[in-house]
């Protein structure tokens, strides 16, 4: 976000909070329907945490089939389409003491950080399958048979 305004950049952590707010305020009902719809996984196979699954939800207003960070699609043997923006965002762990990203399938509320101080959540980028395309594909041009007079 480092070439945004410091009054966009607050919009968006507003807008992020307000979000998190919102899946927390679901009822337990609402939260299993959006859910069951979801079904989203990781790059890596997966699934998204139950919040994650509902807050990128909230964000996109649709299920998204798989979702990857940009250095995971490449990881991945995928590279992100040019000129793609995040579908949307996803809380992610992260080990405060040695700045390791853990799993993020295991936290319930991850907007809420743990008070023990070990662990914080970071909003990380995430881009779906259908934003991606093979490595490779985008430098490929397109064959052209031409006849020989």
């Amino acid at each position: 976000m480092a070439k945004y305004s410091k009054e966009q950049k607050q919009d968006w952590f507003k807008k992020m909070r307000e979000t998190a707010k919102k899946v927390r305020d679901l009822s337990e009902e609402e939260r299993q329907k959006i859910a069951t719809q979801c079904g989203t996984i990781t790059v890596e196979g997966h699934p998204l945490s139950f919040f994650n699954c509902v807050f990128l939800w909230q964000q996109v207003g649709r299920a998204l089939l798989q979702v990857g960070g940009f250095k995971q699609w490449k990881k991945a043997g995928r590279i992100v389409k040019k000129g793609e923006r995040a579908s949307g965002y996803i809380y992610v762990p992260r080990n405060k003491k040695n700045g390791n990203s853990e799993d993020l399938t295991n936290s319930e509320d991850p907007s809420q950080e743990q008070k023990s101080g070990r662990v914080r959540f970071l909003l990380v980028p995430v881009f779906d399958i259908t934003q991606t395309q093979e490595i490779g594909e985008e430098n490929e041009e397109p064959e052209v048979i031409r006849e020989v007079s």
